[in-house]
């Protein structure tokens, strides 16, 4: 009967290799995921799954940051900006008037926090559009068109 001698000195520098590739390969996906730049004119909210949930109070500024992995960073443009739309809405006799109406909003930074929690990054079409809608309709609803011209 023959006697077989197997050498595993290559087989084990290869499970080493290969254990060697995979944290390292694990390294980089964590580290790049790790690193956020927030550019000027956003602020970043983090919800840490692990610590706590949405830190509202501490926001991230403009620039460079790193974030945990396993923790969500939202960016929020904290800029002046414009909303357009077209309307039609009734006078008070009745007769319809189409307007052409556009509004300018920013979210204020220190509420980003909370704006985040109770409404989430949509906040312009679920609030702010529908307010200046309602809005709109309530003011030119008192006048007349001839009023309004």
């Amino acid at each position: 009967m023959a006697r077989f001698n197997i050498n595993w000195n290559g087989g084990r520098r290869l499970l080493r290799m290969a254990g060697i590739a995979t944290v390292a390969v694990l390294a980089l996906w964590f580290l790049g995921s790790m690193f956020v730049t927030i550019d000027a004119g956003f602020k970043g909210v983090v919800f840490k799954q692990f610590g706590g949930g949405l830190d509202k109070d501490h926001l991230l500024d403009p620039g460079f940051h790193m974030v945990a992995p396993w923790n969500t960073l939202y960016q929020y443009d904290v800029r002046i900006q414009e909303k357009t739309e077209e309307m039609d809405v009734l006078a008070a006799n009745g007769l319809n008037i189409h307007i052409d109406l556009s509004c300018r909003y920013m979210a204020l930074p220190p509420e980003i926090g909370y704006l985040h929690e109770e409404i989430g990054q949509t906040y312009a079409s679920k609030i702010v559009v529908p307010e200046i809608r309602a809005a709109t309709r309530k003011v030119i609803g008192k006048y007349l068109p001839e009023e309004l011209y």
